[in-house]
């Protein structure tokens, strides 16, 4: 990939609020999520393990002490990702 050709990155509201609960009681989730981030801006691909759900909606996982379910959407079109959902695995 050539410089200046990367993916946008963003969070959704809900995804920060839920974050912020989340990380009350996993202090190292930000971190984790961060990484997430950086890992991102290098494309969906980039992003490992994926499992496409449905539509532009995807998932991937973070491993704490829990692990945690991160579910993200993208745009193909715009070079686009958002955070959309974080939860706990069941």
């Amino acid at each position: 990939m050539a410089y200046g050709q990367g993916w946008g990155v963003e969070i959704s509201n809900g995804f920060q609020q839920q974050l912020d609960a989340l990380a009350e009681n996993e202090p190292h989730l930000e971190e984790l999520v961060e990484g997430l981030i950086f890992t991102a801006f290098a494309g969906p691909d980039a992003i490992w393990p994926q499992l496409h759900m449905v539509g532009n909606l995807w998932c991937t996982r973070v491993l704490a002490p829990l692990p945690y379910l991160i579910f993200f959407e993208v745009n193909e079109t715009e070079r686009f990702i958002e955070l959309v959902i974080i939860t706990e695995t069941p």
